[in-house]
């Protein structure tokens, strides 16, 4: 049986609310897909804070999608964060943007592993963050990339993944696709596919650690 095409329908697919990916790189090429197969459609906001946005990727997958790339990456609109508080600033302003604009955001974790500012100070700015998230996704989609937090780097941040899981659930990206876009190079991936409305993905996902992965725990 054909694929179903998601991106003919995906405002139905799509719904407001927020949907976490987590996996190796921050399932950072199946939200590049995301972004180049909405932005055929309709303006979206691309927050990078990890610094995984590759245009050049998006630009050879909207090839694919559409006779005027050049238009449909004018849709996209593209703002970085390189600190945590640069990261919670951009988390405030999407309260303000146009309702039912779509929010993409690359390596949420990564400004808050900073080892230079201390771990009380992340876990308040976490909090908000985590507060401005739930308020903003009742008017839009935001669908947010995380990877694993490595205990040996960062042991106290570790708890941050359990935070955004107890409050959004999280979509653990498969292993064998991570693969195959590690390999395949710059090869069109539908990754609408991912948030495809079958029941085991309506439920909230926790992901699954094996023994060398850390134990979560709560933010105190």
């Amino acid at each position: 049986m054909a694929e179903i095409n998601y991106l003919l329908n995906y405002n139905t697919v799509f719904e407001s609310g927020c949907k976490i990916l987590y996996g190796p790189h921050a399932a950072s090429g199946y939200l590049l897909s995301t972004a180049a197969e909405i932005s055929v459609k309709q303006p979206l906001h691309l927050l990078d804070f990890g610094s995984r946005c590759d245009m050049y990727y998006t630009a050879r997958q909207l090839r694919y999608l559409t006779r005027d790339p050049a238009a449909a990456m004018m849709n996209i609109r593209l703002q970085r964060a390189f600190t945590c508080y640069q990261a919670a600033a951009l988390l405030r302003q999407i309260g303000g943007m146009e309702t039912g604009v779509p929010v993409i955001i690359l390596d949420l974790l990564a400004p808050y592993l900073d080892e230079n500012i201390k771990t009380a100070e992340i876990y308040r700015l976490f909090r908000e963050s985590v507060d401005l998230l739930h308020c903003a996704m009742s008017e839009r989609l935001i669908l947010i990339g995380v990877k694993p937090v490595p205990k040996d780097l960062a042991p106290d941040r570790v708890c941050l993944v359990n935070s955004l899981a107890r409050t959004f659930g999280i979509i653990p990206v498969q292993n064998e696709l991570q693969r195959e876009n590690a390999s395949s190079g710059y090869r069109l991936r539908p990754a609408a596919r991912v948030f495809a409305p079958c029941s085991a993905q309506r439920k909230r996902k926790t992901p699954e650690l094996t023994d060398s992965q850390p134990a979560l725990f709560d933010l105190t």
